[in-house]
This record gives structure tokens, C-alpha cells and sequence, in this order.
């Protein structure tokens, strides 16, 4: 795995994740994580929060795991770059 990046904002990004994650699970969100995968053509989508030592799933299928190490994740790798970041070929071979 690459080495764990560190955003600028990192203190406010976790005082706002830490906000999310205390509002427990909204349905809504699970609607929403139909439609990604829908409209990506993806078998597997997810909405998570990258806290400072996991990543959380707090809307997932096709996903068995609820959390990640956060040094096992991509997502601290894709918030530093405005660019896409497909990991097709990569999720799939630790799935």
C-alpha cells in the first residue's frame, strides 16, 4: 500500500467526519450508493469517512467489512487530488 497521505485541513476534515459519524445511518445514503453503482456500472460502491485511523463504511454493498485501516485505504491518497481516481483493477484483486 502507498504510504498515508496527510491533507492540509486534516484537523477540520476529522472535527467534520467526527460530525457525520455521530449521526448514525441514514437510508438515504444507501440510495445513494444504489445510484453510484448503478450509474458507474460498479458491482461494489460505498460512501465512507476517512477518520485519523480507519476508514468507516457507512454505506456500502457489496463490501463486507464496516472499517479498513486507514494505511490500507486509497481514499487519503484521492482527497489530496482533484483528479479521478479509478481503482477498478486494484479493489478487485483484494476482494
Amino acid at each position: 500500500m502507498l504510504e498515508n497521505s496527510i491533507s492540509e485541513n486534516e484537523k477540520a476534515r476529522l472535527l467534520t467526519a467526527n460530525e457525520y459519524k455521530n449521526l448514525g445511518h441514514y437510508h438515504e445514503l444507501d440510495e445513494i450508493t444504489k445510484a453510484a453503482g448503478l450509474i458507474c456500472d460498479c458491482e461494489t460502491s460505498f460512501i465512507s469517512l476517512l477518520m485519523e485511523d480507519k476508514e468507516l463504511f457507512i454505506s456500502k454493498i457489496n463490501v463486507g467489512k464496516k472499517d479498513i485501516a486507514r494505511n490500507e485505504s486509497y481514499t487519503p491518497h484521492a482527497i489530496l487530488n482533484d483528479e479521478l481516481f479509478f481503482l477498478e483493477q486494484d479493489f478487485q484483486k483484494q476482494s
